[in-house]
């Protein structure tokens, strides 16, 4: 990266402002201790040159000062004032008295050399102090070479300061800041499996410790990226198809619901306790609640507060204790509802339970109870038995047995056979011993063909006394069935008011076959057969025949 750059950035200028703040205060610092070190250097010599001159000068003093000559003693002292930076000189005597002095004495000088007087006596050879020197030096010159000299030092150090921090920032630069941008550049533009790199040969410091402990860590958290990515997309599949199971499991359960509203019969889901769970719309309609879309009630209802298990409404009989010998539960039984208001009166319903298991097969987890009422079903089942059975004989009629031949025929379905039954000269019974006797005797003999027939023929009044029979078989073996009919019906001992009245009968057969189409021409060749009989002197069976002639017919 460019220095021009560099210095661009806050962190550069930052750093840069630090080098100048550090320069700044290096400079003052070396500049006062220079001109501190200047100044007391000349002071100091100031003072050991004025030093040297009072003591250059003790001798003589000393002998004006014995011989007490004032005029040569001032001479002398203002000699030594005018050729040093005395600015006071005083001598005094032994007692301190002040013998001479010169110079204005200021209190505003500080330093000052104070120095004994001796006289030196011959006759006896030893030194007498004899007073002392007292001279007050100025320093001044000292301070004011030291301000003439204080620009140039100030100037120098700051140059010189200015120039080590740049040296100084330039080989931070160079050694440290250029390669922390290029690691920062790469760590901001690079992928994370992309290791760090320095472009230098020296590899063996703080710097390239650096450079492998970001490495490790770009490296880890390239692994651990790589780890976070791999779980998200497994919990967003995870969670996309719990969202497709949830949703096919809501669509599911609004079909159930749908499905379960859509029913006739009352559904509830019961505790193995008997409490309700959830009831559909029409048990909601069984306990005359209003409110269709409620499916849950606030308080706790339980089954047998709907439905008692006999007449007399006997709480005790749970449905739970619902059990046949064999331990299982029963799965079909009559009850009876209780109204919500009135426990008195009792509709009776049928009840359905399927019992639900929990994972262990030996517990019961609840029931599933159907409920439908019985009195509705009632009717429909009686009318249903009124528009498909005679209203005397109590056997099926014309339109009952009509169905039946249809669906064989659209099945192609061949192993039937229709019989059609006549009751010989019948009209005579009507005739001489009444409408009543003759109701009697049909009635006679529709129970003794239904004796007769196995359970998957069916007998059907046609018409006065004519009945039809639709033989699960074919024409041969109908024939047999048919020859037994003649003769249980001849066997039948008919008595009214004391009047035997012999019967017997004619019966034409003919099978259905895959190439019948019409209803009509099934009955047409059955009813031929039978009146081939009864031409041929009646009480007896025929089998249809393709070729047939011309037949009178006769009653």
């Amino acid at each position: 990266m460019p220095l021009k750059t560099y210095l661009q950035q806050n962190i550069a200028r930052r750093v840069l402002i630090s080098f100048f703040l550090f320069s700044f205060l290096l400079t003052t610092a070396s500049t006062v201790f220079i001109l501190s070190t200047q100044y007391f250097n000349e002071k100091s010599g100031i003072l050991t040159n004025s030093q040297k001159l009072i003591s250059a000068q003790v001798g003589s003093l000393s002998q004006v000062l014995w011989n007490v000559d004032k005029p040569l003693a001032k001479i002398s002292i203002d000699s030594l004032l005018n050729t040093a930076n005395f600015t006071y000189i005083a001598i005094y005597n032994e007692e301190g008295d002040l013998f001479v002095s010169t110079g204005s004495e200021s209190k505003n000088y500080s330093d000052f050399i104070k120095s004994p007087l001796f006289f030196k006596n011959k006759f006896i050879e030893k030194e007498i102090k004899i007073g002392f020197i007292k001279a007050y030096i100025s320093t001044d010159s000292a301070k004011q070479h030291m301000l003439d000299n204080t620009l140039n030092i100030v100037l120098i150090q700051t140059l010189k300061s200015v120039i080590t921090s740049i040296v100084f920032l330039l080989l931070i630069y160079h050694i440290v800041i250029r390669h922390i941008h290029s690691l920062t550049k790469h760590i901001a533009t690079e992928p994370l499996n992309t290791p760090l790199k320095l472009d230098r040969t020296y590899k063996e410091d703080e710097l390239q410790f650096l450079v492998d402990t970001i490495n490790k860590s770009r490296k880890d958290r390239h692994k651990d990226i790589k780890a976070i990515k791999k779980e998200k997309a497994r919990l967003e599949k995870e969670v996309f198809e719990r969202k497709k199971v949830e949703a096919k499991a809501q669509a599911s359960q609004e079909q159930l619901l749908y499905v379960l509203n859509s029913l006739t019969k009352s559904v509830f889901f019961c505790k193995a306790d008997g409490e309700v769970l959830f009831m559909n719309h029409m048990a909601l309609k069984l306990l005359n609640h209003h409110d269709a879309a409620c499916s849950t009630t606030d308080t706790p209802l339980f089954l047998n507060n709907i439905v008692s298990f006999t007449e007399s409404n006997d709480k005790n009989s749970k449905i739970i204790d619902l059990k046949s010998h064999d331990g299982k539960f029963v799965s079909t039984f009559n009850a009876y509802h209780i109204p919500p208001n009135d426990c008195t009166s009792l509709t009776p319903v049928k009840i359905n339970i399927i019992p639900t298991k929990t994972n262990h097969r030996s517990l019961q987890a609840g029931f599933i109870v159907l409920i439908s009422d019985q009195t509705k079903q009632e009717k429909l089942e009686k009318m249903s038995y009124i528009a498909t059975h005679d209203y005397l004989t109590k056997t099926y009629n014309r339109l009952h047995i009509t169905t039946e031949i249809e669906k064989i025929i659209k099945s192609n379905d061949e192993n039937y056979s229709l019989a059609l039954l006549d009751l010989d000269k019948f009209k005579n019974v009507n005739d001489t011993c009444g409408h009543r006797a003759g109701d009697l005797l049909l009635k006679k003999v529709a129970q003794t063909i239904q004796e007769t027939l196995d359970s998957n023929d069916i007998l059907a009044r046609i018409g006065g006394d004519e009945f039809a029979i639709l033989f699960h078989s074919d024409q041969l073996a109908s024939k047999i069935t048919a020859q037994n009919i003649i003769t249980r019906i001849e066997n039948i001992n008919f008595t009214y008011n004391e009047l035997v009245l012999p019967i017997s009968c004619s019966i034409g057969i003919t099978n259905i076959t895959s190439s019948d189409k019409k209803l009509s021409s099934i009955f047409a060749r059955a009813d031929h057969a039978c009146y081939q009989v009864k031409n041929n002197g009646r009480g007896n069976v025929e089998i249809y025949k393709h070729a047939v002639r011309k037949l009178k017919l006769t009653s």
